[in-house]
């Protein structure tokens, strides 16, 4: 009798899985943040500073994000309109996207995994 091992290969195809997953769930936050109209974007700066990223850990997953200077140019304010602050009300647009893709989040990791599949908070 001859016994074979194929952990790795079942590793390997749950890490695909799940990134996949995790990438269209990114992409749907993404989506409806910059589709938000939570807060005025005069320049456009602040909608173009919405992406998505990958962690800076080993199989960290995805992250979504929003400021900071780059190609969009200089969205710094970022913070300031998601979290709010001294003389202005936050206008959030990352945590609602995030929340309106929380059960479209479960469909697909259901859909990937099967019912057993379960999104902890």
């Amino acid at each position: 009798m001859k016994l074979e091992w194929f952990g790795e290969k079942v590793m390997k195809a749950i890490r695909v899985a799940t990134g996949t997953c995790e990438e269209t769930v990114a992409r749907m936050i993404v989506s409806d943040a910059k589709a938000s109209g939570s807060f005025r974007d005069r320049t456009g700066a602040l909608r173009r500073s919405i992406r998505m990223a990958d962690s800076k850990y080993k199989d960290g997953g995805k992250l979504v994000m929003a400021g900071g200077r780059g190609p969009w140019g200089d969205a710094w304010y970022a913070p300031k309109v998601e979290l709010g602050y001294k003389g202005a009300s936050a206008r959030p647009f990352l945590r609602p996207a995030k929340e309106r893709a929380r059960s479209r989040a479960r469909r697909i990791f259901i859909g990937v995994f099967g019912t057993g599949a379960r999104l902890t908070r």
